[in-house]
């Protein structure tokens, strides 16, 4: 599946299904489009109407698949929305178009390599509250990653962080990323010696208006953040 909304935008509702490659890509959506109800999962192809093996499939999607992708998309929201398993959950880039910004509540993914990567974005950024992150497969294994190309502002607000990851948040930006009352843990700590919960190599110091990464009220199930000044 594959859809591309431009301009102003129709919802999509209560959509249910397998998809391999890429699932919805938003772009060029300059009114508020919606996104609400979606689950994207493998375990369809475990009926028996289809021979009952997952495995392939199941493999292909946490090697290859993207699930949600948006481009330039103005106040999208998104709401109760699903992957499993997936490379990629959620993915934030830059189009000739331009980059996203909008609220993202109730979203998930499960059995990730990255749930949400965070390329490019408008300024006023992400608002991202309840969700829940899961990444079980590849050597990243970072539920949330911020890239350097990365200008705007992300904020995590009542979001869960479980599963063998290698780290939970981590921000090579300049821009904005705050944390507030998320849970951070991971099954896999004895195995990735040394990797914090919580990373930011992007920072620069506090006396300057950007490049912070708050951090509040959480509940942490080891070790918890590193902060590395540029």
């Amino acid at each position: 599946m594959l859809m591309t909304l431009q301009r102003a935008s129709g919802p999509i509702r209560s959509v249910v299904g397998c998809v391999l490659r890429r699932g919805i890509f938003v772009d060029f959506c300059t009114d508020i489009g919606r996104i609400e109800n979606v689950q994207f999962h493998c375990h369809w192809w475990s009926t028996k109407a289809v021979g009952g093996d997952w495995k392939p499939v199941h493999e292909f999607m946490w090697k290859n698949l993207e699930a949600f992708i948006f481009g330039r998309t103005d106040w999208e929201y998104v709401n109760n929305t699903f992957v499993f398993p997936v490379n990629i959950g959620y993915r934030f880039i830059a189009t000739k178009n331009g980059a996203a910004n909008g609220q993202f509540a109730g979203i998930g993914a499960d059995e990730a390599q990255i749930c949400v990567k965070v390329d490019e974005i408008q300024p006023m950024g992400l608002l991202i509250s309840n969700g829940q992150f899961v990444c079980m497969h590849g050597d990243i294994r970072t539920e949330v990653l911020v890239e350097k190309t990365c200008q705007g502002s992300v904020r995590l607000v009542n979001c869960a962080f479980w599963g063998p990851a290698k780290q939970c948040v981590v921000s090579h930006s300049r821009s904005f990323v705050s944390l507030s009352d998320c849970f951070l843990s991971s099954t896999g700590r004895k195995n990735n010696p040394g990797q914090y919960l919580v990373e930011a190599d992007g920072w620069l110091r506090a006396a300057t208006p950007s490049g912070t990464l708050p951090a509040t009220s959480h509940s942490l199930g080891s070790r918890s953040l590193r902060r590395t000044w540029w």
